[in-house]
C-alpha cells in the first residue's frame, strides 16, 4: 500500500471533525408559521416551503430527503448560497459524495472565502470518491486547524435554519422590500383601503405533482433540471404493480438535451397519472401492454437529477414527463431550445 493512501487513511481515520457528530435541530416551535403564504426570507412562497421542508427534514434525521429538497431548494434560488451549506451537510450525512462535491463546487464559487474552513469535508469528499492525491493536501490541512474549523460547517447550517424559520417582515414606507424596491408612502389625498379577502392559496394548489396545470414543452423545459433523448429497455419486477404503484422503467439515455451528464443508464418511476388524485380507469390492471415497446425512443423530462433510492427519477408531471422522440416532439423541444438561445 503507498504512502499516499496510508496517509489518507490516517488523517481519516484520526481527524474528529465536531460539525458533523453533532445534531443540528431547530428550537421549538422554529417552523410553526404558516407555510402556504409565507415567503419569509426568500421572497418566493414556492422557495419558502421546499426549504422549510429540508429543515423538518434535515432535524428528523431523513438525511437523503433533506439532501434532494435541498438541491431542488438551489435550483428555485441559486443566490441563495446558505443553500449549499445544507446540501453540504445533508449529503455529507447521507453519505451522497457526488452531491457533496457538487455543494463544494457551489461554495467554491459563490462564497471562495469558505474554502480554507472546509479543508476536511473536502478531504474526506475526495477520499471517499478515490480521488486520494487531492485529498491528501486537504486531509493535512484540516489535521493542522482542526479545532479551529471543526464547528464552522455547522454554524452555518444553524444560521440556515434560523434564517429559513423567519416570517417575512411586514412591509411599512420606506423599508425594502424582497425585490430590492423601497416601499412607497401613498399619498395623503388617498385613502388606503384594506386588501380585499380571497381564498386561500392551499399547499396542494402550490405543488405541482397535484394539478394538470402546465402541461405543456414550455414548462417541461423550464421546470425539468434535466431532459435527455433515452432508450426503452424494460421495466424491473416487483409485487403488486398496479396503477398508483407503478414499476422502475429501465431507460438508456442516447443523448442529452439539458442538464448534468447522468449515467446512461436512466431509471424512471414509470407513474400512469399526471398528478395525484387521479381515478384509476375502470377495469385497469397491469400488465406488459401498459408499458413501452422494448428499445422505442423517448423524450425524458426530469425535474430533480437525482434519483429517489429504489425507486429512480420523478417525472415532470408523471406520465406527461414521458413523450415519444418522433419528429413533431423533437422539433417542438428543439424549437423551445433555441428560443432560449440553446441554453441545456
Amino acid at each position: 500500500m503507498s504512502k499516499g493512501f496510508d496517509l489518507v487513511r490516517l488523517l481519516a481515520n484520526s481527524l474528529t471533525l465536531a460539525a458533523l457528530a453533532g445534531f443540528v435541530g431547530l428550537s421549538p416551535g422554529a417552523l410553526a408559521i404558516d407555510q402556504a403564504d409565507d415567503v419569509g426570507v426568500f421572497g418566493s412562497v414556492t422557495v419558502a416551503r421546499t426549504a422549510r421542508e429540508a429543515a423538518k427534514a434535515l432535524k428528523s434525521g431523513d438525511f437523503a430527503a433533506a439532501t434532494n429538497l435541498y438541491r431542488q431548494s438551489i435550483s428555485n434560488k441559486g443566490d441563495f448560497v446558505a443553500f449549499y451549506y445544507g446540501l453540504l451537510y445533508s449529503a455529507m450525512k447521507a453519505g451522497q459524495w457526488e452531491q457533496v462535491d457538487f455543494a463544494l463546487q457551489g461554495l467554491a464559487e459563490k462564497d471562495p472565502g469558505s474554502k480554507g474552513h472546509l479543508e476536511y469535508e473536502t478531504g474526506h469528499c475526495y477520499r471517499m470518491l478515490n480521488r486520494f492525491d487531492e485529498a491528501i493536501p486537504h486531509l493535512r490541512n484540516a489535521l493542522a486547524k482542526a479545532s479551529v474549523d471543526n464547528g464552522f460547517l455547522v454554524s452555518k447550517v444553524r444560521d440556515l435554519q434560523t434564517q429559513t424559520a423567519q416570517k417575512a417582515p411586514e412591509l411599512v414606507p420606506g423599508m425594502i422590500d424582497a425585490n430590492g424596491n423601497v416601499v412607497p408612502k401613498p399619498p395623503e389625498d388617498i385613502v388606503v383601503k384594506a386588501p380585499p379577502k380571497r381564498d386561500l392559496v392551499t399547499a396542494d394548489m402550490l405543488n405541482p405533482d397535484a394539478t394538470d396545470t402546465g402541461r405543456d414543452y414550455e414548462n417541461a423545459f423550464r421546470q425539468s433540471e434535466w431532459i435527455g433523448i433515452c432508450t426503452y429497455k424494460g421495466y424491473e419486477p416487483k409485487e403488486h404493480i398496479g396503477f398508483y404503484n407503478p414499476p422502475t422503467a429501465k431507460f438508456y439515455w442516447t443523448k442529452i438535451l439539458k442538464g448534468p451528464p447522468l449515467n446512461h443508464d436512466v431509471p424512471v418511476k414509470f407513474k400512469f397519472y399526471d398528478h395525484a388524485g387521479v381515478k384509476a380507469p375502470e377495469g385497469w390492471k397491469f400488465g406488459p401492454d401498459k408499458m413501452p415497446k422494448i428499445g422505442s425512443e423517448w423524450l425524458i423530462f426530469i425535474p430533480n437529477a437525482v434519483p429517489i433510492p429504489g425507486v429512480g427519477f420523478d417525472t415532470f408531471k408523471g406520465d406527461y414527463g414521458r413523450q415519444e422522440a418522433n419528429e413533431k416532439n423533437l422539433g417542438e423541444i428543439y424549437a423551445i431550445i433555441e428560443a432560449h438561445h440553446g441554453q441545456i
